[in-house]
């Protein structure tokens, strides 16, 4: 509410004196009413004049239009910014939607050529087998013995793959006796990785099965030794009394090595029976 101030000793918030009709509007603003026969060299009474004094700060006194274009300002900017965030999060997601995209991508690769090359691989293999050489048996014949002679066994072979056995080599032994079976065990134990490193002769078997294996002179072996008087009388009276065996290791066109196993005893009434063991392809 307006204040009225009734005195000449009322003083304001800068401490001037106030006229006795003064109004305090505000901290700041005080209203000075001044009736015309307070004027000097006057006599007559004239409307009261109301003289209105502003103490606020001339850079502080902001019109509404200058407030409201302060808060369009501030509400633009706000919103500025906000668009700038929004936009800048909506393009972080972007990038890094492509990027995970691009690095699913290059594990799909990855394992498209993982795939790609174990494809390659299987065919490969594939293409080896089928077309790799196949050493074994066609043909075996033993030989009748007496005592304090040889005992003679022939292994007539043949490649039964599609491309040529290279570098072929042949090892073979012949066993008497009780512990026939067992001495062809640790043969085959004790045979190096490598049959070439015990410097015997290399060959070549084509592809192909002879029509009479007896007469091809190129793919066969002979075993042969002279058992002991005791070893002899338990060939006769047992089966399994002589065993014959042989390995052969060979290579493709690859260079790749293949080793074929034969193991062969005779019965009592001379026919020749494979061993349970040692009669295998590799």
């Amino acid at each position: 509410m307006d204040e009225e101030v009734g005195s000449d000793k009322r003083e304001n918030a800068k401490g001037d004196k106030l006229p006795r009709r003064a109004f305090i509007l505000t901290e700041n603003t005080v209203v000075y009413v001044a009736e015309a026969n307070e004027r000097e060299n006057t006599n007559q009474n004239h409307p009261s004049v109301v003289n209105i004094q502003s103490h606020l700060p001339v850079d502080i006194r902001v019109t509404y239009w200058e407030r409201a274009f302060r808060l369009l300002e501030i509400f633009l900017a706000t919103v500025t910014f906000v668009v700038v965030v929004w936009y800048m999060r909506a393009a972080y997601l972007q990038v890094s939607a492509t990027q995970e995209a691009t690095a699913q991508a290059r594990v799909a690769a990855a394992e498209s050529v993982v795939e790609a090359q174990a494809a390659i691989d299987l065919s490969k293999e594939q293409f080896q087998r089928d077309q790799r050489p196949y050493i074994w048996k066609a043909f075996i014949k033993a030989y009748p013995y007496s005592i304090a002679g040889p005992v003679r066994v022939d292994i007539f072979f043949a490649n039964f793959g599609k491309t040529p056995a290279l570098r072929v080599s042949l090892r073979g032994d012949i066993f008497f006796g009780a512990n026939a079976l067992k001495d062809a065990d640790k043969w085959f134990a004790s045979l190096p990785k490598d049959l070439r490193k015990l410097h015997g002769s290399v060959t070549v078997i084509p592809p192909g099965v002879p029509a009479e294996p007896e007469k091809d002179t190129g793919q066969w072996t002979t075993l042969s030794k002279v058992p002991s008087a005791p070893e002899y009388a338990y060939t006769i009276e047992h089966d399994s009394g002589i065993v014959a065996v042989s390995r052969e290791q060979y290579e493709d066109a690859s260079g790749k090595i293949y080793e074929t196993d034969l193991c062969f005893f005779r019965l009592k009434t001379g026919a020749m029976a494979q061993c349970e063991r040692h009669n295998e392809i590799r």
